[in-house]
């Protein structure tokens, strides 16, 4: 922590975090994050001069340094939440300091000098008196606060039990209801990446909107670790042996507890990674001249410039605002990148609801539906804790999915069962005692013989296969999946029967339609494999004994 100070302005710098003020207004101060060389600099502005009426001066800068030293426990955005929600619980207490009623202040002093007991207990009161007074996350964070400094200069003689105890049921209801209205069912998921899919190619939608929507189908990302995505955060590996190319996409996750988050790496499928490559190649040819790329630059110049742009720039009509011209044209905000990239997506679309929350939902529900933990569904999410992941296995739980199912049909649409998988040697297995359930697809060639491989991809739940297999397996819930197949072949297969059906012409235009819809369902169904498998293998890791 360093201090500095100029004619009257001062300067204080906490771990990321450097704080500005003038002297003469010591309450009123902003701040600058950065949490290394190269990322951008994030702007937040403070203002406790708004509670002077109610609040004694030295209280006040006694809460602007527990502001100040919460940088330490959590990220900048964060804190201006917090901040935001206690300044109101603040200002509705000093309404009534304020008032000239005396009845109807809290405390019988002119102004409030600490949050301690006979406060907490006028609030508790007024709650009793008017459940509405204030909302309880206000109450929460300053509870918050409270867990994080303890008692000392803001906080006097307080314990845990102090602080009004509010009536979370009610919210976390109204969280369960909005869950469960977001929520896609899997066919209305693949019904709007069809559709997108049909205007992209018609023209009607951005390369852009295409790349991310596709994208947030499969990573269900936070906008705020989307818009931060850039050009060079897209990596790929040619495997010379078996001659495949594997994509990598580094991301960096939003809303982690305490320092910011390293990136980590998404693996890619191919149809994903060369979108990106993509939507990469257009960024550098119409966003790069705007940031100095020219033929005369020299090419590590060049190649330093081209990494650092904005995977996902301002694509709608509007000037560039300071923080995209300062970095890159990187978006400000999460609802930039949605003004750019969903609402496009959403004016095309009648009774359906698209956002990044949506996917974040839909995928959430589907898994806690199918059985799984909640250390797996916040491991897909990339929850910072379990708690979150929890209210999907609520959702999940017998009573509220017949409530919810009430006047369904059919149950599967909103809760498809994608849950069930086997290794190979389970697949061998009911090969020999079951072989009418076993499916299997036609594989790769074998180089040394020339013959087709022939390999199981995985079993019906029922007592016997269709007809229709393998292909309508991956949109069937009774379906379990062979983790340790290559379900990418047919994927190929309906990819090159779009294409020979597509030369033939107009009249084949509903078998095209009716194959895009496949290949995207199957699409998804490999995604949905892929996770399952990798959060599997890191659960193996986490039980294996350290070898000393």
């Amino acid at each position: 922590m360093t201090r500095s100070t100029s004619d009257q302005i001062v300067t204080q710098t906490i771990g990321h975090t450097t704080f500005l003020w003038d002297e003469r207004t010591p309450l009123a101060f902003n701040t600058v994050t950065r949490y290394g060389p190269g990322e951008p600099d994030y702007p937040h502005r403070f203002d406790l001069s708004e509670l002077v009426l109610g609040f004694e001066v030295k209280f006040l800068l006694r809460l602007k340094d527990l502001i100040m030293q919460r940088h330490f426990k959590v990220k900048a955005a964060t804190i201006e939440g917090e901040y935001r929600t206690v300044l109101r619980l603040l200002k509705k207490i000093q309404s009534h300091q304020t008032s000239p009623d005396p009845e109807q202040r809290l405390m019988e002093v002119e102004k409030i000098s600490a949050i301690d007991d006979g406060l907490l207990a006028a609030i508790t009161a007024k709650l009793a008196d008017d459940n509405g007074w204030i909302h309880g996350k206000c109450i929460d964070r300053l509870h918050d606060w409270f867990l994080y400094a303890g008692n000392g200069a803001v906080f006097i003689s307080l314990e845990h039990g102090s602080f009004p105890t509010t009536d979370k049921s009610g919210r976390e209801n109204l969280q369960r209801q909005r869950i469960v209205a977001l929520a896609l069912s899997r066919t209305m998921q693949v019904a709007v990446l069809v559709d997108l899919e049909r205007r992209f190619q018609m023209g009607d939608v951005h390369l852009g909107v295409y790349v991310l929507w596709n994208l947030t189908n499969f990573l269900y990302a936070r906008p705020e670790s989307l818009r931060q995505i850039r050009c060079g955060q897209i990596a790929y590996d040619d495997d010379k042996a078996t001659g495949e190319i594997k994509y990598t996409l580094w991301l960096r996750p939003a809303k982690r507890k305490g320092r910011r988050p390293k990136l980590m790496a998404y693996p890619l499928t191919s149809f994903l990674g060369q979108l990106l490559f993509k939507q990469q190649a257009w960024v550098i040819e119409n966003v790069g001249p705007l940031y100095g790329l020219n033929e005369d630059l020299q090419p590590e110049r060049r190649e330093a410039i081209e990494r650092r742009l904005a995977l996902f720039p301002r694509i709608n009509a509007g000037d560039r605002q300071t923080f995209e011209i300062n970095h890159f044209g990187m978006l400000h905000r999460g609802c930039d990148l949605s003004a750019n990239y969903l609402h496009p997506i959403q004016r095309g679309l009648s009774g359906i609801k698209v956002n990044f929350n949506v996917m974040r939902h839909t995928i959430g529900t589907q898994l806690a539906a199918a059985g799984v933990s909640a250390a797996v569904i916040q491991a897909v999410l990339r929850h910072a804790s379990d708690g979150t992941a929890r209210r999907y296995i609520d959702l999940a739980t017998k009573e509220l999915r017949d409530k919810l199912s009430n006047g369904l049909e059919n149950l599967e649409a909103l809760f498809p069962a994608y849950g069930a998988f086997m290794n190979a040697a389970q697949a061998r297995a009911m090969g020999r005692d079951q072989p009418e359930r076993v499916i299997n697809a036609r594989g790769r060639i074998d180089p040394s013989t020339g013959e087709i491989e022939e390999q199981t991809t995985g079993a019906c739940g029922n007592f016997a296969a269709c007809a229709y297999a393998p292909l309508s397996c991956y949109g069937c819930w009774r379906w379990i999946a062979n983790i340790d197949a290559d379900h990418n072949v047919n994927l190929k297969f309906v990819q090159d029967r779009i294409m020979q059906s597509m030369a033939l012409g107009k009249a084949m235009q509903p078998i095209v339609e009716r194959d895009q819809l496949l290949e995207k369902v199957i699409m998804l169904r490999i995604v949905q494999i892929d996770k399952h498998k990798a959060e599997a293998a890191q659960a193996e890791q986490r039980q294996e004994p350290t070898i000393q």
